[in-house]
């Protein structure tokens, strides 16, 4: 695939995932204000628990998806679409096997579900409410093999078209719901039924623009491709229950030692981390099948010098949104649903820390990826795992929130040096001390304007009006940006930078200019 083609389709797909990522926030907040009034902390709490009791569930997959995408690249820069089929046909089944275990252990879980969850008398009959969960879940691995061609094609923006529709629709329907019944059941029932909907869309889209899916093929894949996917997946099977693990136990934690609205205070904080996540990942998932291309077709130094791009990327981005989060979060959560709901400084300082540093792990793990490098970390996910529910589970029991959130941190730092010990020089041909060397600099970077940060927030949500909270993000993002800008002009990868922004927008001019 041609350089320009590349770009283009990265920047298709970064566009339209942001026009969907902005209405499904606004609506998602919109839903959550909604819910906390009429529903009220209790059930919110235990949404956010099944979400991660089902988020560990989800290890039944394996890290499959990603070693699939891996080898997809290959056969879809070729046009190879016999290949294609053969892949997908043999993702399919695979899908399908996982769905069904995902059940069964999800179904298994319901005799010991009250050791997990001290119910509250006032909010009924938590095991129906599991088991809709539990159905809402299984039926996106239904779907998620077609998804693997789009994403190896670059065409990343047809899933988030179908993902946009359907929080679009899911959200309205919800919220209406909501006001006029009042009825958590009927909130969960609805998002269940429009997600049948959607995957008899997503079936029927991809019948008609890829046919060749559903020809019948007496073959198997080969068994080169078939050693491949297995090594990976034994090698990316930690990875997935070293992630599940760290990010999915937080809430099971919370339930054990505090309560189920402690839950549902966290769990909105989590809603704005995880929006500002999809709106940072928009980049650097849509980025990712274009390196995954290149290195396909380019030699591994060319590939590097763009790498270094996306990491510059990932450190603005990722450095900017975590001190916007230190800065604003406490304001915003106070004048959104009141400083009854807010969490201490403490834990606050470490969810911003861990956001930063599991976004700045990205660049490198998704470089890993398109190598199809996943074998050689693989117990120091594991490893980090161990180490984020022993420090939790001790430092929550003494400490409290502060002391879950601190046992993330701790495991995540611990990734962030291991696996480029192991993993950067192979891929990248550079000693592992220039990463380092870079690492500790952004972090130097990064320390001014977060102490003026922490002088100024607990000054700044005194008596904080709308108004006021407006005009200290316009304010936070001129100056922070101005800070990333001097310390970064000088170097090449903003000057590339620089030059493919300059190129687009000539390009867009142009084409205005003849169009009129």
């Amino acid at each position: 695939m041609e350089k320009n083609s590349r770009i283009d389709n990265s920047l298709k797909n970064i566009k339209i995932a942001y026009i969907a990522q902005i209405i499904n926030v606004l609506l998602s907040f919109i839903s959550r204000t909604i819910f906390i009034k009429y529903l009220g902390m209790e059930y919110l709490g235990i949404s956010g628990l099944f979400s991660n009791v089902l988020g560990i569930l989800s290890l039944a997959e394996l890290g499959f998806g990603t070693a699939m995408n891996y080898t997809l690249y290959k056969p879809v820069s070729e046009n190879d679409s016999y290949k294609i089929g053969l892949l997908l046909d043999f993702y399919r089944k695979t899908y399908r096997k996982i769905a069904i275990l995902v059940f069964m252990l999800g179904v298994g879980i319901i005799p010991i579900l009250h050791l997990i969850i001290e119910v509250p008398s006032n909010v009924g009959n938590v095991y129906i409410y599991y088991f809709i969960y539990l159905l809402n879940t299984i039926l996106s691995y239904f779907v998620s093999y077609q998804f693997c061609l789009t994403n190896a094609e670059q065409k990343v923006y047809i899933n988030t078209l179908f993902d946009m529709v359907l929080s679009i629709t899911t959200n309205v329907v919800q919220i209406v719901c909501m006001i006029i019944y009042k009825n958590f059941i009927f909130y969960l029932l609805i998002g269940l039924f429009l997600r049948i909907i959607q995957k008899i869309c997503i079936q029927r889209y991809f019948n008609v623009h890829y046919p060749f899916i559903k020809e019948k093929r007496a073959a198997k894949i080969q068994k080169d491709d078939l050693d491949s996917i297995k090594k990976n997946v034994k090698g990316l099977v930690w990875h997935k229950l070293g992630e599940v693990a760290i990010h999915q136990t937080d809430n099971i934690i919370i339930a054990g030692f505090l309560s189920i609205i402690q839950i549902g205070i966290v769990d909105n904080y989590n809603m704005i981390i995880n929006a500002v996540s999809m709106f940072v990942t928009i980049i650097f998932n849509n980025i990712t099948p274009s390196l995954g291309n290149k290195v396909a077709a380019d030699g591994r130094e060319e590939t590097l010098k763009i790498y270094k791009v996306y990491e510059l990327l990932n450190y603005w981005i990722y450095g900017f949104c975590s001190l916007a989060l230190l800065f604003l979060f406490q304001p915003f959560i106070k004048i959104w649903i009141g400083g009854d709901k807010l969490i201490d400084s403490f834990s606050l300082i470490l969810i911003c820390l861990n956001f930063y540093f599991s976004g700045r792990r990205i660049s490198f793990l998704n470089y890993k990826t398109v190598y199809g490098v996943f074998y050689d970390d693989k117990y120091v996910v594991l490893f980090s795992a161990t180490l984020n529910l022993i420090i939790s589970i001790i430092a929550g029991k003494i400490l409290g929130l502060p002391g879950i959130y601190l046992g993330t941190l701790v495991s995540g730092l611990y990734q962030s040096i291991r696996r480029p010990i192991i993993s950067y020089e192979r891929i990248t041909g550079e000693s592992v001390k220039i990463y380092f060397s870079c690492f500790i600099k952004d972090l130097v970077r990064l320390a001014p304007p977060m102490i003026v940060v922490l002088l100024l927030t607990n000054v700044l949500i005194q008596d904080i009006t709308y108004i006021r909270f407006v005009i200290m993000a316009i304010i936070y993002t001129i100056m922070v940006n101005i800070w990333f800008y001097l310390c970064l002009q000088r170097t090449d990868e903003f000057k590339y930078i620089k030059i493919i922004l300059v190129t687009k927008l000539k390009t867009i001019k142009l084409g205005r200019e003849n169009g009129k």
